[in-house]
């Protein structure tokens, strides 16, 4: 509705709002009785009310991406602990090769060091007889 030259109290011609003694008229729906921008406009709640929809739709999807993320990062979170603890099995598994490794050295080194004095010994007992 086009209100130019109107009173914006009443929509009629010939005064201001400033001097308007008439009941308010909206000039959304034009009925009497409220003003445009009252909750008691159809027009204006019907607008309100979609635009609190889509408020709360964006607000909704917000949320879902936000717990999408959430999700993706508790993920790889888990992934990178999992591949720590991989790691650092990997890690004791080596530990415990290379532990391995020195022992069987170690009783080789023994087993030598027994043989050599077996020789000694045996050699110095056939010097003997």
């Amino acid at each position: 509705m086009n209100v130019k030259g109107k009173c914006l109290r009443c929509l009629e011609t010939g005064h201001s709002a400033k001097t308007c003694k008439n009941q308010p008229t909206c000039y959304e729906c034009e009925k009497a009785g409220h003003r445009a921008g009252s909750m008691m406009c159809t027009i204006y709640k019907n607008l309100v009310n979609q635009g609190r929809q889509q408020m709360i739709a964006v607000e909704r999807q917000r949320k879902a991406r936000e717990r999408q993320q959430s999700s993706g990062r508790d993920n790889k979170q888990t992934l990178t602990h999992d591949q720590e603890s991989d790691e650092a099995g990997s890690i004791t598994e080596a530990e415990s090769k290379a532990e391995t490794g020195q022992r069987t050295n170690q009783a080789l080194i023994r087993q030598e060091s027994n043989f050599s004095n077996f020789s000694t010994d045996s050699l110095n007992r056939q010097d003997k007889i």
